[in-house]
């Protein structure tokens, strides 16, 4: 029912935004040490064994961050938009084409069908093969509509630290000329690249719905499995449970573990995409690269096989907690709104079967 389908992706949406703002300085701490921070927070040129230690350290980057605090915050609102966005569109995807795998195995067995967002949609094995499937056409129906507003995030997060630099060896009109809020990244984007500039790095990007897939599918089998560990002790201490519920706290350390997982698989890839869309026109030679396999030869050539993992500590932190946050405010938020809908689809239904009733103003026409 794409009622139902309309709560997850609410409820995705309002945790996914909440669990950004919470953790957003780690995010950029990241996606500068992805992308080879250059320079310190006063313009000073960082030495080779200043950078290695950057980019290994995220407590250092943070330190080189904090003489401005707004730099930990770069690029917030289209991160915002994009993240609120994509956590709805895949959330609504995702409980839709779940519904109909779920719907298809029930007709099988001589089964009703389920709705979208139902509790046996979401909770019924479905297996591993048909889980990574679901989650992945989610995961690009998603990445396809919201690349624009990643490639403006990443940009703006570039540009102002660039800008910061810049200013601080005194040259302000360079650090002038240098757009880096939303409208501005997005006209240089757009005199830069054209259209297609909004879609950087949309193959690494579509490589990484295998994130989200391998995330979900390991959330789904760590909740079913701890769900039926927990139903059995209960069962043994004599007390009688139909459907276990999980606590916040479960579902916050089963959605940490879950993303740690997919992190590590996905986080070269993940570099790459972040590399890819920073490059603009005032991006050092060095680090502009001519697509996917020109940045994967030259990180390995430039970097060696560490130059993939760059900034993973902070990433994994970022993220696990995202995660966490964001499917422990999601199953709160989807429980209370799931409720309100059977509540106002109830109240609709009972008004559709009462007949009208006839008053004595209506039998004489008034």
């Amino acid at each position: 029912m794409a009622s139902r389908a309309a709560v997850e992706s609410v409820a995705g949406g309002i945790g996914s935004l909440i669990a950004l703002v919470t953790t957003y300085p780690l995010k950029t701490i990241y996606t500068l040490q992805a992308i080879r921070m250059q320079e310190d927070s006063k313009g000073r040129s960082l030495s080779a064994a200043e950078k290695k230690e950057l980019a290994g350290n995220p407590l250092k980057l943070l330190q080189s961050l904090l003489p401005s605090i707004r730099a930990l915050y770069s690029g917030l609102q289209p991160a915002a938009i994009e993240t609120t966005a994509s956590n709805a569109i895949y959330f609504y995807f995702y409980s839709l084409l779940r519904a109909g795998v779920v719907s298809r195995f029930r007709a099988q067995r001589g089964l009703p069908p389920v709705g979208a967002g139902s509790a046996e949609a979401r909770s019924e094995d479905i297996g591993v093969a048909a889980s990574l499937l679901v989650a992945a056409v989610a995961g690009a129906i998603n990445m396809v509509a919201t690349s624009p507003a990643q490639v403006v995030c990443t940009q703006m997060q570039a540009r102002s630290n660039l800008k910061r630099q810049l200013a601080a060896q005194g040259q302000s009109g360079a650090a002038g000329a240098i757009r880096s809020d939303a409208m501005g990244v997005v006209r240089s984007i757009w005199q830069e690249d054209g259209p297609f500039g909004f879609w950087k790095g949309l193959a690494p990007n579509l490589i990484l719905v295998v994130n989200p897939a391998v995330q979900y599918m390991a959330y789904e089998w760590l909740t079913q499995r701890h769900a039926a560990l927990k139903q059995k002790r209960l069962a043994r201490a004599g007390v009688k449970v139909g459907r276990v519920k999980l606590s916040a706290g479960e579902v916050f350390m089963l959605g940490a573990s879950a993303k740690i997982a997919a992190t590590i698989v996905t986080y070269p890839m993940i570099v790459i995409k972040s590399r890819l869309q920073a490059a603009g026109s005032h991006t050092a030679a060095e680090l502009q690269y001519a697509g996917t396999w020109d940045a994967i030869r030259r990180i390995w050539a430039e970097e060696g096989p560490g130059g993939y993992f760059k900034g993973m500590r902070a990433k994994i932190l970022q993220t696990a907690l995202n995660a966490a946050l964001m499917l422990m405010i999601k199953e709160q938020v989807h429980g209370s709104a799931a409720a309100t809908v059977r509540a106002v689809e109830s109240l609709l239904a009972g008004l559709q079967s009462s007949p009208p009733r006839v008053t004595s103003n209506m039998v004489n026409g008034i």
